[in-house]
């Protein structure tokens, strides 16, 4: 009868010892997670869209009346919130990364469509 209690304690103290384990294994893999996420906060101070559209035309010395095919999207770039800009002009197509609080251009880029 001892010897049945003593390899019920073993056996219990072997479990505990493992959740505690894969416990800390969870633990170290969301604090990785954590640490791959871009280094800023939401905030309600963006440019928005309809500014960093005027920047990137501007920069492209255009109009937005003589672009087509435009598509302005929030994305997580260069470690920031920016401003994804496609456009395309004649036989031109343009992409533009406006930094969503400062209203820097990251990445400009045109190339024959």
């Amino acid at each position: 009868m001892k010897k049945n209690n003593h390899i019920v304690t073993i056996l219990l103290s072997i479990m505990i010892v493992l959740l505690v384990i894969i416990l800390i294994i969870v633990l170290v893999k969301d604090s990785k997670k954590d640490s791959n996420t871009p280094n800023y906060k939401e905030t309600n101070n963006y440019i928005g869209k309809d500014k960093a559209l005027d920047i990137a035309l501007e920069h492209a010395k255009l109009k937005e009346s003589e672009v087509y095919d435009l598509s302005i999207e929030l994305e997580d770039k260069y470690n920031a919130r920016v401003y994804e800009i496609d456009f395309n002009y004649k036989n031109y197509d343009y992409e533009y990364y406006v930094d969503a609080l400062t209203g820097d251009i990251l990445h400009s880029f045109k190339e024959i469509d």
